[in-house]
């Protein structure tokens, strides 16, 4: 393959750099707090995007906004995770036990909605089943599907 830029090495490249640009002028973010890697491999190429810091995490939604630009086309894609640091950040020891205590008065048989103690939101189990979580607060409404755990559906929580 040659390396003009109109290959599509180099385009996968340039996107990243792009995504990066975009992130750092529009939501102050430097390459520390949130990684744009791409990669190339022999049928497509990839950007992975990842969040390390608490500060980013708050904004995960913009960044995926800016990071949809980053779609390549054909046999390529864009994946935005944020780190288990920057989670465990915001998941606050409190919210996860508030989140453990809601969950523990679920019943899996009832579509009700048990509020988290210190915070605006309410869960329930999303047509009974455990692995998908549902939060409702003013103005809002959020399906958690196949969660980790309470500190993953704290971490969900405070990034609302």
């Amino acid at each position: 393959m040659s390396n003009s830029n109109n290959t599509p090495s180099n385009d996968v490249t340039a996107k990243a750099k792009i995504i990066r640009a975009t992130i750092k002028k529009q939501l102050g973010h430097n390459a520390k707090a949130v990684s744009v890697r791409s990669h190339r491999y022999s049928m497509g190429s990839s950007i992975y995007v990842t969040v390390n810091t608490a500060a980013a995490a708050r904004d995960v939604d913009a960044i995926r906004d800016i990071a949809q630009i980053g779609t390549v086309g054909y046999n390529s894609f864009v994946q935005v995770s944020v780190s288990d640091s920057a989670q465990a950040e915001l998941a606050t020891p409190e919210l996860i036990e508030a989140v453990a205590n809601a969950r523990a008065k679920l019943d899996p048989t009832k579509k009700e909605l048990v509020p988290v103690e210190g915070t605006d939101v309410a869960i329930s189990f999303y047509y009974g089943f455990d692995v998908n979580v549902y939060v409702e607060g003013v103005g809002f409404a959020v399906l958690i599907s196949g969660y980790k755990n309470d500190a993953y559906i704290a971490y969900k929580i405070a990034t609302l």
